[in-house]
């Protein structure tokens, strides 16, 4: 019985050291399909039968060089029939992955020859089928044999990281050991065989901050107290090296930047010790004293601050809150100040982090206390009456220039101007009676209103002015005067407070309130029957100020 032979180049042998060649798995399907064929062997270029290694390579395997780079076709074995006696009637045949393009088999010889280079990292393997036919009649000589050409890996690829660059946080003032981030890189050689594609991670730049496993590729802190208040970012470059890392092997690198998050490890400080605001007595009711600014070196809510106040000579005179938009506080007033009264008002105001947060030993206490000192500034502010309103009663028959009462206002700025300041009201035009019903024909109004009702001259030079009265009921004869105007000297004083003028008209010293089933009077000296009680006089609106 004739038999196949395979005779193959092996390119890398067993060596001394014992890295030899590696094989995949017995086909035992090859075996099977040989029809009467003996004990197949391979032989090596020098026809040196090749007999099973301690690392298992095995006969029906061939094992090929990748990225080939001689001039000639790269040999890869021989095919030989015990039944080709070299009269040339023997035919090889190959067939299978690559066969005719990758492979060629020499017919007559049987030797297969690799027509490109190949790369492992494309396909690592060929299954090709062999057999030995008769020229003449075609006829199979012996069963198809199967084999593998094996294409045997160097290292020709670089590690590739899986990212680059990488983001990474870890909190400021970690300990050491604290783990950040975890980087990896793949070598796409053959990791079966040799240490092409055996990795070990070091850390080129980041030192000593930062420390690299050189298996795992874990990057962990290597420095305490990292402060982000200090420092806040780092280049980390990382480099993965082939071979384990022996001279030689190939290497990648990638970059790590790597940023300490904020703790609330700093507390609130204010910018001044001594805070001095100035304001005028006038100063509305919640509207802002000023601000107080603190600063603190953390970031985000790290910095949210809330200000108090701890101590103030005048209590419930002031509040204070925080303005979100720059973390300031606004000192705000809650009650009217009285230059007269106090001028000068000291508070003690205290500011801290909203965020408790982790703290750090040794960083001191998380609030700050600064003084606050509001001067209050005198006002020059107008004369006041000293009664909201006046009534006054004057007889319908009152001649021109008659008294019918007085007022009296006074400057509160007492220092720059005690003197208190008194006027006559006097009549300045007279009004006329006349028969113009309204409710009947025994109600009787004033046919034309008071016009116009003048102050005399007051004390210390100063003039009094009342003007504008209107009627607020024309049935009971009331009218009011909105505004009073004084003068002292050239200085402008100012309107001040309303005074109601009522023009009670009496008739012999009587009101004039005529009952239903009498006749109105019609000229004075008829005793007019007593009327009513008055009603309280309403609430009058403020004008506009105008100058006597």
């Amino acid at each position: 019985m004739e038999r196949l032979v395979l005779l193959g180049l092996v390119l890398l042998c067993c060596s001394s050291s014992g890295a030899g060649l590696r094989s995949g798995p017995r086909r035992a399907s090859s075996l099977g399909r040989s029809r009467g064929l003996g004990a197949l062997t391979a032989h090596d270029a020098k026809g040196a039968p090749l007999r099973r290694s301690k690392r298992g390579w095995m006969w029906n395997q061939f094992f090929l060089l990748e990225e080939y780079t001689g001039t000639d076709m790269q040999y890869v074995g021989k095919l030989h029939s015990d039944g080709d006696r070299g009269d040339g009637s023997v035919r090889y045949v190959l067939t299978g992955e690559g066969a005719g393009t990758l492979f060629r088999i020499d017919e007559k010889s049987g030797d297969i020859h690799a027509t490109k280079r190949l790369d492992r990292e494309e396909k690592a393997y060929y299954i090709l089928h062999a057999k030995a036919v008769n020229r003449i009649t075609n006829i199979a000589l012996e069963g198809e044999s199967e084999f593998i050409i094996k294409i045997h890996d160097i290292n020709d690829n670089e590690p590739r990281f899986t990212k680059n660059p990488y983001y990474a946080r870890v909190p400021e003032m970690s300990e050491i050991g604290t783990s950040v981030i975890q980087v990896s890189a793949t070598d796409a050689d053959d990791s079966t065989y040799g240490n092409s594609a055996k990795v070990v991670y070091s850390i080129l730049e980041g030192q000593p901050y930062f420390s690299v496993d050189p298996d795992s590729g874990l990057i962990k802190t290597a420095l305490p107290g990292m402060d982000r208040e200090v420092k806040e970012q780092y280049q980390v470059v990382i480099q993965a090296k082939d071979m384990a890392g022996q001279m030689g092997g190939l290497s990648g690198t990638t970059t790590v930047s790597i940023t300490l998050s904020d703790i609330n490890d700093n507390p609130p400080r204010f910018t001044k010790a001594l805070y001095e605001f100035r304001v005028p007595e006038s100063l509305e009711v919640g509207a802002a004293v000023g601000s107080l600014r603190a600063v603190d070196a953390d970031i985000g809510e790290n910095a949210d601050m809330e200000y108090r106040i701890t101590g103030s000579d005048g209590p419930g005179m002031f509040e204070i809150g925080t303005n979100r938009s720059n973390q300031e506080g606004v000192l705000r007033l809650r009650k009217p100040l009285d230059y007269e009264r106090k001028r000068l008002f000291s508070l003690r105001v205290q500011v801290e982090n909203t965020q408790s947060g982790p703290r750090v030993l040794g960083a001191g206490p998380f609030t700050d206390e600064a003084l606050v000192k509001v001067v209050v500034e005198d006002v020059d502010e107008p004369p006041k009456f000293e009664r909201s309103h006046y009534v006054l009663e004057v007889k319908e028959d009152a001649p021109r220039n008659t008294a019918i009462g007085s007022v009296s206002a006074a400057d509160p700025d007492d220092k720059r101007s005690p003197v208190r300041h008194r006027a006559k009201l006097v009549l300045d035009e007279v009004w006329e009676w006349g028969a113009k019903p309204k409710y009947g024909p025994f109600v009787y109004n004033m046919r034309k209103e008071m016009q116009r009702l003048r102050l005399g001259g007051g004390s210390s030079g100063s003039t009094f002015g009342m003007d504008r009265c209107a009627s607020l009921d024309s049935a009971r004869d009331r009218h009011v005067c909105d505004e009073f105007l004084a003068k002292a000297g050239s200085n402008y004083l100012g309107s001040v407070n309303q005074a109601l003028i009522g023009s009670e008209v009496f008739w012999h010293g009587g009101l004039i309130s005529p009952p239903p089933s009498s006749p109105a009077p019609r000229r004075p000296g008829r005793q007019p029957q007593p009327g009513p009680p008055q009603a309280p006089l309403p609430n009058v609106r403020k004008l506009s100020r105008e100058t006597v």
